[in-house]
């Protein structure tokens, strides 16, 4: 494998861009692209490195775009002699097996809000080695000492935020635990109306939520925009203290990583005849 090629696939990782890594593994006679020739091919066709060019190289990227869209890699062997059956239009003679593998985006949260249980979330994706920014528009809780591992914390209006960001696909999870419902609001708003296409949590009541959903419906949001918001967040294990809610958030991204939430999920119910947790009611934010 090539290292300057690796490190080109983890920046992609880091920027929330998958991509497909093809390597060499194993030759028979001959044949272009030696033991441990790789390329980088990302979902829009765009190709770094070489396999071995012409007509095995486009085979390979059509493979790798392929196993960006199934989600899975494999491995691939190829007859490089045009009078074999099935064998490509090649004159070398060889054979190749070529390693497609996936190198899938790291998670970048949007945690708005720097309270109690922002930072036991925070803690966790420091383990995770998930990516997070914070914003809080009160200067106290809006610190590098509170968040010293984040990508950014930011002070200010969270919507305005979210309305003047030039790029929010780097982020794959917004998650609202602010200490002001009217921040949480226009923040789900501002998410709403840039049409931002990752997963939306919202930490609070249903009676909170449902005020939500009537604003954004006054603005002139889609029915199906507000359903993919979840509320209550996190994983159902009936968390209470901000350390159990940082844990059931936590689990959730990982299962959207691991089994599939795809951009924005579906929203989350709270089942019939259970008790909200104290972290679904208003004003019970821990700031």
């Amino acid at each position: 494998m090539e290292p300057g090629l690796l490190r080109q696939a983890a920046d992609l990782a880091e920027r929330g861009v998958a991509c497909a890594v093809a390597v060499v593994m194993e030759t028979r006679g001959s044949v272009p692209g030696k033991l441990g020739a790789t390329m980088l091919v990302t979902a829009d066709g765009t190709s770094r490195g070489t396999v071995g060019g012409a007509g095995l190289e486009e085979r390979v990227k059509r493979l790798c775009r392929d196993a960006l869209a199934s989600g899975t890699g494999g491995m691939h062997t190829f007859d490089l002699a045009a009078w074999k059956q099935e064998g490509l239009d090649s004159m070398c003679g060889g054979t190749v097996a070529i390693a497609i593998s996936l190198v899938n985006p790291v998670p970048h949260l949007l945690i708005v809000g720097g309270g109690h249980c922002s930072q036991s979330l925070a803690k966790l994706c420091d383990h995770l080695d998930y990516g997070y920014t914070v914003v809080d528009s009160r200067a106290a809780f809006a610190s590098d000492e509170r968040f010293p591992n984040a990508r950014a914390v930011l002070c200010g209006d969270p919507s305005e935020f979210i309305r003047l960001a030039e790029d929010l696909s780097t982020f794959s999870h917004a998650y609202l635990i602010g200490f002001s419902h009217q921040e949480d609001g226009a923040a789900l708003i501002a998410l709403l109306e840039r049409g931002f296409s990752g997963i939306i949590g919202v930490i609070g009541s249903r009676a909170k939520m449902h005020a939500f959903r009537r604003s954004a419906l006054e603005r002139g949001i889609a029915e199906s925009a507000i359903a993919r918001v979840r509320s209550p967040i996190g994983v159902d294990i009936g968390a209470q203290t901000p350390a159990e809610i940082g844990v059931a958030v936590a689990a959730e991204v990982i299962r959207d990583v691991r089994l599939g939430g795809g951009s924005g999920g579906t929203a989350r119910r709270v089942p019939p005849g259970r008790t909200l947790a104290p972290n679904d009611h208003e004003g019970s934010h821990f700031p």
